[in-house]
């Protein structure tokens, strides 16, 4: 097995493929996560710039299972003999505390070894920070010039690079993602009431995405200003149309983390006592897919090395599938989706979202409308 010490983060692979055969001597599952992130963020606002380098953070979990729950050893210290005396010594601890319920086996998946890499035909690190900077300081300047009313004009354009390793018994994988942050927010006020609007995205890819707030100043601020005199939403029911982003944001809001089934287990979502059952309307089909191109929320495999696909939530408004990392999945018998995520290498994975939305109907706008 290969010592860490003075390697790339891509030698890890070795490193963790050794300590997973080593641990599964002790242990009826182990497998392994790696983690490092890079980027930075520019902000320019009318009364200052920052810039905010993505903090260092390279680390490693081994995940062990004893047969009814799972044990974890991480740490950021790339130190051979350190990790693998303390997460032989978690695996002994771990097979004392086995206790007398019927084992229950994990599958490792498939048997794939692979790299996977988003698509960027300009890499992150290819562009200067001063252009950075520049392209920043242009989108603030169009919104503060745009109308006498702005009182705050704020532009973010930001970048992460992010690298993650996965090794079971099974699978040796690797992702490389990046992405690109561009955002606008304006404050506007008649000098009774404040107002404040933003417009911005976040994609898969490179720099050679930069662009799609450019021309957008003017009506930004346009619509800003109008809400100045917009009158107060009522509370109470109402029947809303949305565009396709915004529909998919108030299903992943209002519906979606109630079908994370990490929450099934602690009787805490509500899609528990509905799976199978209809509801919505019967031309309603919901996914949380993290395959799809440029997206944001989409990888190539999960922080448990489940492979991207498609999983399809609501099929003809009944509720077919929730969201599962491996725990859930294994104990609640579901299939497994590609949901098991941290928020870091210093986390443990839950069942949590993608890409979440509707599946195109047979209806056109102006006929939503109309109805």
């Amino acid at each position: 097995m290969k010592e860490t010490k003075g390697l790339g983060f891509g030698d890890l692979r070795d490193f963790l493929g050794g300590m997973v055969k080593e641990l599964e001597k002790k242990v009826p599952y182990a497998s392994a996560f790696a983690a490092r992130k890079e980027g930075v963020r520019v902000v320019v606002s009318s009364a200052q710039m920052n810039i905010t380098p993505e903090a260092p953070a390279t680390g490693l979990d081994l995940t062990l299972w004893n047969g009814e729950q799972f044990f974890e050893y991480a740490c950021n210290r790339l130190d051979a003999t350190a990790i693998r005396a303390e997460a032989l010594a978690l695996a002994d601890k771990a097979m004392k505390m086995r206790g007398k319920s019927p084992a229950i086996d994990i599958d490792p998946g498939e048997k794939l070894e692979k790299d996977f890499a988003t698509p960027a035909k300009k890499a992150l690190h290819a562009v200067p920070l001063k252009e950075k900077q520049a392209y920043a300081k242009g989108l603030q300047q169009a919104l503060a010039g745009a109308s006498p009313q702005v009182q705050n004009a704020m532009a973010v354009v930001g970048d992460l690079h992010t690298e993650e390793i996965f090794v079971n018994r099974a699978k040796n994988l690797r992702q490389q993602l990046s992405r690109l942050d561009e955002i606008m927010q304006v404050f506007v006020s008649d000098g009774k009431k404040t107002q404040q609007l933003w417009e911005g995205n976040s994609l898969a890819g490179g720099y050679e995405l930069q662009g799609f707030c450019k021309g957008k100043a003017g009506a930004l601020v346009a619509d800003a200003r109008r809400l100045l005199s917009a009158g107060r939403l009522e509370p109470g029911f109402y029947d809303i149309v949305a565009d396709p982003h915004w529909s998919g944001i108030i299903a992943h809001e209002a519906f979606g983390h109630g079908t994370e089934t990490d929450m099934y287990l602690k009787d805490r979502a509500k899609g528990k006592e509905y799976m199978g059952r209809q509801v919505a309307s019967t031309i309603t089909d919901l996914y949380d897919d993290p395959t799809l191109p440029g997206e944001a929320g989409s990888f190539f495999f999960d922080h448990e090395g489940q492979l991207a696909r498609p999983n399809r939530i609501l099929e003809k408004g009944i509720l077919k599938s929730g969201m599962t990392d491996l725990y859930s999945a294994s104990l609640l018998k579901y299939e497994r989706s590609a949901n098991g995520r941290r928020e870091s290498w210093e986390r443990k994975p839950y069942a949590r979202m993608t890409n979440t939305f509707f599946a195109p109907g047979k209806s056109s706008p102006e006929e939503l409308i109309a109805s």
